[in-house]
């Protein structure tokens, strides 16, 4: 769980950082952060990898994630195909209903977010 809570507090330390750089930004902005991943199937490339001596380890780290911050979510999209980019689109369409953020922003985040992990897919946004 340790590791799970390090990781999501310097991904929170980091985006916080990346938003002040914004002529948008707001010392009062709330950052939620939420990944959506096909938990079972990266545990089990994370073990198959010797990355993770057991698939249970990944789990833990998810639930460090969850603590690390009240609005930081590491959820399991499920096995389906499309699962979570199902889960990004809404979480997209739920930010961009409180505040339209500078896509080109925010896809260059979500860029750098991914090219620095093998999570399947993330999304950041802001309200105010």
């Amino acid at each position: 769980m340790e590791g799970g809570e390090d990781a999501g507090k310097h991904l929170r330390r980091a985006v916080l950082e990346y938003s002040k750089t914004s002529p948008t930004y707001r010392a009062d902005d709330r950052i939620f952060i939420w990944i959506y991943a096909n938990a079972r199937g990266l545990s089990r490339t994370y073990k198959a990898a010797k990355i993770i001596p057991d698939e249970s380890v990944f789990e833990h780290f998810m639930t460090g994630f969850n603590r690390s911050h009240q609005f930081s979510d590491f959820v399991d999209a499920g096995p389906h195909k499309e699962a979570a980019d199902s889960k990004i689109k809404g979480a997209l369409s739920f930010s961009l209903a409180f505040q339209p953020i500078e896509l080109t922003d925010s896809k260059s985040l979500l860029r750098i977010l991914l090219q620095k992990s093998a999570l399947s897919a993330c999304h950041v946004g802001r309200l105010r």
